[in-house]
């Protein structure tokens, strides 16, 4: 049995951890993989953390494809939670990354067309088609396990109707606000201003929205479009800096280690000095041939004065 201090050693090179010959896992398959990276997925959306799953599902519709083979079953259920997410995060459909196997990406662009669909109707400011939509095909968002993450589509549809109006404005009141969106699972404008204002507040609270609820005493209250670095406090500002910092400090120590463990390989010193060799070449070939030819002229004529004397 191996010990846990072996087990977290930073010594072992990579390929040992997915390796059976020293018992540290089962030998491992590309399904494997995926299946990971959907579960890692379907934690971060069962906790909201959205941001995250789309990272999740990335990783598993790029996911290289051997040969000529169609896009997996698990590679078309990340996609089609990809697109959800998508909206969820970005308020459209999402771009399909350039890293997209080619032929996976044909069979996934019809398996997924209903899902690719949806896409004018959640830009759309009138939430009656979306909502049609989601009616239609209720039994397929069952079928496919994504009933739960089509009604955060619902649910975001209005929230991003909400920050698309600062497009139109720089500042609007709550109550205009409320006129102007409507909730797409109920179609119907929310009940109260107070529901608009903790609405918006939740929006600003988490990031979405870059924008300051003021509520003066003689008016009513309103929304002020900012720009995202002025939507952050003070303190907010301070800790997302002390954070990148750690976060630089921790790359800066990981690059090191890297550095040392991969300078003991004679495979890598080689290829280091293969490339050194290469960029020397390339770079006497790229000199400027200029000078060699007027030194050329020189030697043989005597160069522009003794030509002109």
């Amino acid at each position: 049995m191996l010990s846990e201090a072996e087990l977290c050693s930073s010594s072992h090179p990579p390929n040992v951890y997915i390796s059976s010959s020293r018992g540290f896992s089962a030998k491992l398959k590309s399904t494997n993989i995926l299946e990971y990276d959907l579960v890692c997925a379907m934690i971060f959306i069962a906790r909201r953390d959205f941001a995250q799953a789309q990272d999740a599902l990335y990783r598993v519709i790029t996911h290289p494809c051997s040969g000529n083979s169609a896009a997996s079953k698990v590679m078309v259920e990340g996609f089609k939670k990809w697109i959800l997410v998508g909206f969820i995060v970005e308020g459209k459909m999402p771009a399909i990354p350039t890293f997209v196997d080619k032929q996976a990406e044909a069979s996934l662009n019809i398996i997924c067309r209903p899902y690719q669909n949806l896409a004018p109707f959640f830009a759309s400011p009138d939430p009656e088609m979306l909502r049609g939509e989601w009616t239609k095909l209720a039994s397929m968002w069952r079928e496919d396990r994504n009933e739960g993450l089509m009604r955060e589509v619902m649910q975001a549809h209005q929230q991003w109707q909400i920050v698309n109006l600062r497009n139109i404005y720089s500042k609007i009141s709550i109550a205009e606000i409320r006129t102007q969106t409507k909730n797409a699972v109920t179609g119907d404008p929310l009940h109260t201003d107070a529901n608009v204002e903790a609405l918006v507040n939740q929006m600003i609270g988490s990031g979405i929205l870059a924008a300051r609820l003021e509520t003066p005493t003689d008016g009513p209250a309103h929304l002020v479009f900012v720009d995202d670095a002025e939507a952050l406090s003070e303190t907010a500002f301070s800790g997302r800096l002390a954070s990148l910092a750690k976060r630089v400090a921790q790359l800066n120590g990981l690059y090191k280690e890297m550095n040392a463990r991969l300078s003991s390989h004679k495979e890598y010193v080689a290829y280091v000095q293969q490339e050194r060799k290469r960029l020397e070449k390339e770079s006497e070939a790229q000199r400027d041939p200029f000078d060699a030819t007027v030194m050329d002229e020189d030697l043989m004529g005597g160069g522009l004065d003794s030509q002109q004397s």
